[in-house]
């Protein structure tokens, strides 16, 4: 009886043993904790870019005067140059709106905010807030695109805006800004 207690023994501890070294075990294993990997990766990187375009926006306006409302420092060099055209048309030698819509083509839609400043409309501005930015999806540039509703508390305008983001040295630089809406519930 004690023999085959101890065979059966061996032969659980060979089977325990075989089966934890088994390759498709293992390797399942490795795709399941890559794949987990691969998505705490994504999904950390989305709530990194939120926060940061968060911050981005509400300190852009904070130190707006600091920064003379230079908002180069957030945004990508090819962002910057478009929207300074697109602030800039027909005014203070900046190109005509023909002019911008053929140099921009690429670039060019709608909702490029001509004659409208950086983020909101408008001359005049309180208190800037992000009410909203909700993640909407990954551009195929591997930007991130939000959802976003700016807010001025004082004033009580709303801009509706859908911001990409993309990855820049370890940081993030906002890369596009489609203008949907500007809200001035006062006028």
């Amino acid at each position: 009886m004690k023999r085959q207690s101890a065979c059966l023994m061996i032969l659980i501890l060979v089977y325990t043993v075989c089966s934890c070294n088994s390759p498709s075990k293992t390797n399942t294993n490795k795709n399941e904790d890559t794949t987990a990997t691969i998505k705490a990766e994504s999904t950390d990187s989305v709530h990194l870019a939120q926060i940061w375009l968060k911050r981005s926006i509400e300190g852009f306006f904070k130190d707006f005067d600091q920064l003379k409302g230079n908002f180069s420092s957030i945004t990508t060099p090819g962002y910057y140059e478009f929207k300074m055209d697109a602030i800039h048309i027909d005014y203070d030698g900046g190109l005509s709106e023909t002019e911008f819509k053929n140099k921009w083509s690429q670039r060019y839609s709608e909702f490029a905010g001509v004659n409208e400043g950086f983020m909101i409309g408008g001359n005049d501005f309180g208190t800037v807030k992000v009410k909203e930015c909700k993640f909407i999806n990954r551009t195929k540039q591997h930007g991130y695109l939000f959802h976003t509703i700016i807010e001025d508390t004082e004033l009580h305008n709303e801009f509706i805006r859908d911001i990409t983001v993309v990855s820049h040295q370890g940081s993030f630089l906002i890369d596009d800004v489609k203008e949907i809406e500007d809200i001035f519930p006062n006028d």
